[in-house]
């Protein structure tokens, strides 16, 4: 709607220009044509996050003789077999 009022406003501007100037007599026009193309936002399709159900027991040996690793994959192993009580 907005977009009409304005284009009536140029229409009576022009009707006042050709009044009011002398240089602008000789123009006539019949209507004005515009074009407003609106592509309202789309909203991005937010996709489901795919869960998978744990499978991993977290029984598995651990054969490492550096002792640093070792207690890191000991952390990870306890870690999966508290996950996969609680499933």
């Amino acid at each position: 709607m907005e977009f009409n009022y304005i284009k009536k406003d140029i229409n009576a501007l022009l009707n006042m220009i050709r009044t009011h100037q002398s240089l602008c007599q000789d123009i006539h026009f019949r209507t004005i044509k515009s074009y407003a193309k609106f592509f309202p936002k789309r909203e991005p399709k937010i996709k489901p996050i795919q869960q998978y159900q744990e499978r991993a027991k977290g029984i598995f040996e651990i054969k490492i003789e550096n002792p640093e690793l070792q207690k890191i994959l000991a952390e990870i192993q306890k870690k999966i077999q508290e996950h996969a009580r609680t499933r």
